[in-house]
């Protein structure tokens, strides 16, 4: 039987250190006692000049996705065909959820100072805008949602690796869609996969690690050698040293935050 864990790491990109800009990135897990749900969600905000108060939506963000998904799928005893109909319905919740924080925030805080950008705007989510990437795993499936850029990457028990969610051909250079979009419900993506033989990992990450290699399979390698790390060192060693990889990576590769969840299973003795 396996046991899922969850190690996360989140760095400031060498060009944010360099401009004295904060992390834009968002990362966080949840997992119930018994172990399942298990729920992570990953969120890069998108650190614009217009966007001036993303790295509170990218932290919003990760929060109503574990919010929302553990409100949607708050029963043990619901059938593959019921999560399947849920996975489906959960990007207009998680959406509402995050404006609801949003809400909440220009509320306490007052409107007029979050919105004062150097593109005068109606749009009051635009200055929080976000990507998320979340994956939930349960008993008999796992769930994958996405809107933006960013990966979502599975090691299979066989070792190949796959990206469970679909391209999106709007994705290109800096252009992302996003939770501060009209109807962003609209704009994700989701995979509904049944666990047959369960992944060895499965990562989430922004899109700073992946910009970061010159060609995809040195990113790919990348994820590998983490997973074979955390076989063969543990997950504490791997934790110690997460940090300083990644820094590197910025440094010498994208220059952007880069923040980075893998799931991974440990058979139990």
């Amino acid at each position: 039987m396996v046991t899922w864990q969850v190690l996360t790491e989140s760095v400031r990109g060498a060009t944010h250190h360099r401009n004295g800009l904060r992390n834009q990135d968002a990362v966080d897990h949840y997992q119930a006692e018994g172990g399942l749900p298990l729920i992570v969600a990953v969120a890069d905000g998108h650190g614009s000049t217009r966007c001036t108060h993303s790295h509170l939506g990218a932290k919003f963000a990760v929060e109503a996705a574990i919010d929302s998904v553990l409100t949607v799928f708050d029963s043990p005893d619901l059938t593959l065909p019921q999560i399947r109909t849920l996975a489906e319905k959960l990007p207009q919740t998680l959406t509402h959820c995050w404006h609801d924080k949003v809400d909440s925030y220009l509320k306490k805080l007052g409107i007029e100072d979050c919105l004062r950008t150097k593109t005068p705007t109606k749009n009051r989510y635009l200055p929080f805008g976000t990507t998320l990437l979340v994956t939930c795993v349960l008993k008999d499936c796992i769930l994958y949602w996405q809107i933006g850029d960013g990966d979502i990457v599975v090691i299979q028990a066989d070792g190949m690796l796959i990206t469970p969610i679909p391209n999106d051909a709007r994705l290109l250079g800096n252009d992302t869609t996003s939770l501060c979009n009209k109807k962003p419900w609209q704009d994700f993506r989701d995979a509904f996969i049944p666990i047959v033989e369960p992944p060895k990992a499965i990562f989430l990450i922004t899109d700073g690690y992946k910009n970061s290699f010159k060609q995809v399979d040195g990113f790919y390698q990348a994820l590998t050698d983490i997973n074979e790390f955390i076989s063969t060192d543990g997950a504490d060693s791997v934790k110690q040293d997460l940090a300083g990889w990644l820094n590197e990576t910025s440094q010498q590769g994208s220059g952007d935050d880069i923040s980075l969840a893998v799931i991974y299973g440990a058979e139990e003795k």
